[in-house]
């Protein structure tokens, strides 16, 4: 394990080194200990794009913690201190994994007694009459929607857009209005992002909007709009 950690950090500092922004994020990380967003940012462009020079737009996903993990072991004050290899990929929790969340916070609740409520019901706000018991579902669905809003406003102090950008053959919000989801591997195979596409899907369905279409969205002859120009049900 310590050797793996060596060889990536040996790998991201040479790649850092040999890069005029590089030097100095290492020499402002050594005065700081700690990164400023502009300066993550244009590592992170670094980065992405030494990976993707030398291993194509779809690297193997070993490799990609190759790089983080030379990341945090270079940074370790940026790294995550809950995780066990100190970063944290953002997941979409299964139906069964809330049930069990759900079923901890219920137990803490009722103090191993049988409940008295159903768990939607503490879940509802004070003026509801509720307890205001965190929703799980929707805190994770909520993390993912506030990335997807900077695929919308293009935030360049984003720490990660460019690197999703860059796996994407279009741009990233137009992933959202594929209407087949097995389709949206054919314009991105990051899975993160792949991810948060799912946060979405699943959002709309919640809310019953999974089979409207926005009157903002451009329907046809968009070329920032693939599946407008793709799609012959955009022509109807």
């Amino acid at each position: 394990m310590f050797i793996c950690c060596a060889l990536c950090f040996k790998l991201v500092e040479s790649i850092l080194i040999n890069k005029p922004c590089g030097e100095p994020t290492i020499n402002e990380y050594n005065r700081t200990k700690s990164l400023m967003d502009e300066t993550r940012r244009k590592m992170v462009n670094i980065l992405a794009a030494d990976m993707t020079e030398k291993n194509g737009t779809s690297p193997p996903r070993q490799l990609k913690a190759k790089y983080v993990r030379g990341i945090v072991t270079l940074f370790p004050y940026l790294s995550d201190p809950f995780s066990k290899n100190g970063y944290m990929i953002p997941i979409l929790l299964s139906n069964k994994d809330i049930k069990v969340l759900e079923g901890w916070l219920s137990y803490f609740i009722w103090s191993k007694r049988k409940p008295r409520l159903k768990m939607a019901k503490l879940q509802m706000t004070g003026d509801e009459v509720g307890l205001d018991v965190p929703n799980v579902r929707l805190y994770q669905l909520a993390s993912h929607l506030r990335v997807i809003s900077e695929w919308f406003k293009g935030v360049p102090a984003s720490v990660w857009f460019d690197i999703e950008s860059s796996q994407s053959k279009c741009p990233l919000w137009n992933l959202l209005f594929v209407k087949d989801y097995k389709s949206v591997r054919d314009h991105c195979t990051n899975p993160i992002t792949l991810i948060a596409v799912k946060a979405w899907r699943s959002t709309r369905t919640m809310e019953g909007r999974h089979s409207l279409t926005s009157p903002l969205t451009p329907i046809i002859g968009g070329p920032d709009f693939i599946p407008g120009c793709q799609d012959r049900g955009f022509r109807l």
